[in-house]
């Protein structure tokens, strides 16, 4: 602890001397031996005067070629012991202060600050680190994390748009997750809760054309589980008997439980009467009495 100290007192005392940085920076590889060394009950002591002796060199040597690793390998330190506000604030420093930094250093700057924004819940600023983070070289699997993360922060993004009722804004973001990648799983996902989010908002005519396309791009998938009475009911309810009817026709030959059979088959049979497609509303109440015995609860 000595020599720590006397070299930040030619630091402190001393800034101008030519060889001051070179003090600093013995102080540094001091205090990272004490933190390898120490026991556990002075660790997070030696740590914070290791960070801050990072801190402190980073800010008066500017200049010196180590001081953006030094920075960096602080904001990292923080990150991990948990200051993500301290650790954000100095790479978002190291990146203004260095713009043309090492892309190793730009990516870890960029990582603390995407993943410590995103703890944060300020979704817009995790994705702007991630998308800048893509646009550095990484491994497949480095990659692949990270544009989960991306990804994720959008539908953050939706998910908050929605509970503020801003409805547009919320359905733009789950369907931005399919153009940033078509492939991904939450993709899919994002694109039934925009489907959702219409829905909820009694925005029926929008959401039964999207799940309309929806089943038609993704027929096997079991988010489709329902989909057919869910559209014929978007349907009915916006007054569109025909494709009401033909959702209900569908139904009753489709179905898998013989009551939803029994419903549809009546209730296409009724729409097809209001559409005055009268041999076929015939045909189905014919079919329906030949088949169906018990005639109650024909409502859905």
């Amino acid at each position: 602890g000595r020599a720590v100290a006397a070299y930040q007192r030619v630091v402190h005392d001393f800034p101008d001397f030519d060889r001051a940085h070179e003090a600093g920076y013995a102080a540094i590889l001091a205090l990272r031996k004490l933190v390898s060394t120490s026991s556990s009950d002075e660790l997070e002591l030696w740590q914070r005067l290791k960070i801050d002796a990072q801190i402190e060199f980073a800010l008066i040597f500017p200049g010196d070629e180590r001081a953006p690793a030094v920075q960096t390998d602080a904001a990292n330190t923080l990150f991990v012991l948990g200051h993500a506000d301290e650790a954000i604030d100095l790479a978002e420093n190291l990146l203004a202060e260095w713009p043309d930094v090492s892309e190793d250093l730009r990516r870890t700057a960029l990582l603390i600050i995407g993943h410590g924004k995103f703890e944060a819940e300020d979704f817009v600023a995790a994705e702007a680190a991630y998308h800048e983070l893509l646009a550095t070289t990484l491994d497949r699997m480095e990659r692949a994390k990270v544009q989960q993360r991306l990804l994720a922060a959008v539908y953050k993004q939706a998910e908050a748009a929605e509970l503020g009722l801003n409805v547009d804004l919320a359905v733009h973001h789950f369907l931005r997750i399919a153009h940033l990648d078509p492939t991904a799983a939450l993709a899919v996902q994002a694109n039934f809760d925009a489907i959702a989010t219409l829905e909820r908002a009694t925005r029926l005519e929008e959401a039964a054309l999207m799940l309309a396309e929806f089943r038609t791009r993704f027929p096997k998938h079991e988010l489709n589980q329902g989909a057919d009475l869910r559209l014929a009911n978007m349907y009915e309810k916006t007054n569109n008997w025909a494709g009401a009817a033909s959702e209900f026709l569908a139904l009753a030959k489709n179905a898998e439980v013989g009551e939803i059979l029994q419903q549809s088959h009546f209730r296409a049979a009724e729409l097809y009467l209001q559409l005055d497609d009268i041999p076929r509303s015939i045909e189905l109440f014919r079919d329906y009495a030949h088949t169906w015995m018990q005639p109650e609860g024909l409502r859905m």
